[in-house]
């Protein structure tokens, strides 16, 4: 199977049973927790396994979510695993993965979640192919992200680890849509309200980190989660990343300064700074702005008002265009006008000047002849006189 294929057609990067050393790889056909029978490998990651598993119960696919078995004694991570299956059931939207069934297996003490199986592709590689993304589409999926996020932050719940790859792209499953976005990855999502999971560790991926979430114990918002927001979306706009050491081989160290240290130029200026500058709408440069102060006070509250707002910055830029279009339509056709009334004049014209001559050649005064005398010819030769 190409690699496109399979970038299309899994929950997660797809990789080969066999790739997944030792006792962490479970063989298709393979009965787990009682009720799934193993199918394929789908990824593998630090922390833990995704398989496609067959639910014995009711014949459905599942996409099987395990710890790694050298990690079940770590409490810390065991602990972390179990709450994504409770932090994602507590988040009201159709826009993040459904868990169906948890649990510990009895036989190997291994955690595992059972979560809806996705077709489709993450936003990681989708933007691997597309590149640039026009403002419209990128409408259309920050309108259902924003809805997950918005959703799990009204739970008080901020993800801390958002990033292209835990945003699928699955497959429509109603009339009219392109797609359906579906947020993954609440393995180290913190509770709000919680003052002992509101602290910040350093787990997550730099280039999506938000600047609080790099310093221990630092108060987590659902702001943390704006940060992400609006790097994506520049990521989505101008089809390069944010952080000028992310677009090539990631250097962590230079990430981070550019991060915690480095002037934050306005959307415009980096994307210039690219050859992309026409790429950006007008009114995102302030929107992204407030999505990436460092000041966590100063961005939007959470991600309902940080959706909110670049819709706004989407609908002044339709209108805009409607604009547009309309003036274009109004010089069109009066353009269009102009040249039907000057083939109008130009033809009465022509018939002006074709009557004007006919009358002329009718109302002038007719030729005459010569007058001739009234006396007979002389007598020629051989008449009589």
């Amino acid at each position: 199977m190409s690699t496109q294929r399979s970038a299309r057609m899994r929950y997660a990067p797809r990789v080969d049973s066999s790739s997944i050393p030792g006792p962490s790889a479970l063989a298709p056909g393979t009965r787990f927790a009682g009720d799934y029978q193993i199918v394929r490998a789908l990824s593998k990651g630090g922390q833990g396994s995704v398989y496609e598993a067959k639910q014995l119960s009711t014949g459905n696919r599942r996409a099987l979510k395990l710890l790694l078995p050298e990690l079940v004694r770590d409490e810390k991570l065991a602990k972390r695993f179990k709450k994504e299956a409770r932090v994602s059931a507590k988040i009201e939207s159709d826009h993040v993965v459904q868990v169906m069934a948890a649990g510990t297996d009895a036989g190997t003490g291994i955690p595992w979640i059972a979560m809806e199986l996705l077709k489709g592709t993450d936003l990681r590689h989708w933007l691997h192919k597309r590149g640039a993304v026009p403002w419209v589409e990128i409408d259309e999926l920050f309108r259902q992200l924003c809805h997950a996020l918005g959703a799990a932050h009204a739970a008080g719940i901020v993800h801390r680890d958002l990033k292209p790859e835990h945003i699928f792209l699955a497959r429509a499953r109603v009339e009219g849509g392109s797609f359906m976005v579906k947020v993954l990855g609440f393995g180290i999502a913190a509770w709000v309200r919680d003052a002992t999971d509101a602290k910040a560790e350093a787990y997550g991926t730099p280039i999506w980190m938000a600047p609080e979430l790099m310093t221990e114990s630092a108060e987590i918002t659902p702001a943390a989660d704006v940060w992400a927001i609006g790097l994506i979306a520049f990521r989505m706009m101008t089809g390069k990343h944010y952080w000028r050491s992310a677009n090539g081989p990631v250097a962590p160290i230079k990430v981070v300064r550019e991060i915690k240290e480095d002037p934050l130029e306005p959307a415009s200026i980096r994307a210039a700074s690219y050859g992309c500058e026409e790429l950006i709408v007008a009114g995102f440069n302030a929107w992204f702005a407030r999505c990436v102060d460092r000041d966590p006070s100063c961005r939007y509250p959470d991600a309902k008002a940080a959706g909110a707002a670049l819709r706004e910055v989407f609908e002044r830029a339709e209108d805009r265009n409607q604009r547009k279009l309309a003036r274009a339509e109004a010089m069109q056709q009066s353009r269009h006008r102009s040249l039907r009334f000057g083939m109008i004049a130009g033809t009465l014209a022509g018939l002006a000047v074709a009557l004007a001559f006919a009358i002329s050649w009718r109302c002038a005064p007719a030729k005459t002849l010569p007058a001739t005398s009234g006396a007979s010819a002389a007598p020629g030769p051989g008449r009589a006189p």
